[in-house]
């Protein structure tokens, strides 16, 4: 019953639109075969990002936030500038670590990690901190960060650390990961996201393209 349940929910939303991949997909595929791929160290595949499952998460109101749309970002909210971390992982598992931009502010690296057998042979795995914008009127708590090869189905769910910071002084709230494994980056709520100490953390089925932030502004106001 669980399984055909999973296939409703996934037919329904390919129904909505086939380039988007929702929350369900975040759940590992039953092969290891590899999707779009890299466009290059420091590159983006898609221009912009667009939220289609934002979900009710709205920016509490008490704080100045900054945002990476800005040209020059205020505050503790710095924009990614094309740094990347690679390394090969094969069936033993293992991790990948970015120290970008975030996590500088942070204090915590941007870090996916491989269980056992997530991998069938060794691949190379390359995380960028990419320069992409985030959608309009989401509070993005961190750069969009890039996973390659985007698309790329694992045997078994990878954890993914995401390091983020919002505003001047204390921020109140916190962001949940929004996850996308297609080129346009049309991001839905990874429902498997919880946040901690500077960081969300979440699992993942499928490579690809993640960011923490809130979904709305609600009557929280941006630095000026």
């Amino acid at each position: 019953m669980k399984i055909d349940a999973m296939r409703v929910v996934v037919a329904g939303l390919f129904a909505v639109s086939a380039a988007c991949f929702a929350p369900a997909i975040e759940q590992s595929g039953a092969d290891g075969g590899s999707g779009a791929g890299s466009s290059g160290e420091g590159g983006e595949i898609c221009p912009s990002v667009a939220i289609v499952d934002p979900g009710d998460s709205v920016q509490p109101a008490g704080a100045c936030l900054c945002t990476r749309r800005d040209d020059v970002p205020n505050g503790r909210c710095p924009r990614g500038v094309g740094e990347s971390a690679s390394a090969v992982i094969g069936p033993a598992g293992g991790s990948v670590a970015l120290n970008g931009q975030q996590a500088r502010a942070s204090g915590v690296a941007f870090t996916i990690t491989f269980p056992t057998m997530a991998l069938s042979t060794p691949t190379t795995i390359t995380v960028t901190e990419t320069r992409i914008r985030p959608p309009t009127g989401f509070v993005d708590w961190s750069p969009v960060f890039r996973i390659d090869p985007v698309g790329l189905v694992l045997n078994e769910p990878a954890q993914v650390l995401v390091p983020f910071s919002q505003g001047r002084g204390t921020a109140i709230g916190g962001g949940e990961l929004f996850w996308s494994t297609d080129k346009p980056c049309t991001l839905a709520r990874l429902p498997s996201s919880s946040m901690n100490a500077g960081f969300n953390n979440g699992n993942v089925g499928r490579l690809g393209y993640v960011l923490s932030g809130v979904a709305r502004l609600g009557t929280a106001e941006y630095c000026q």
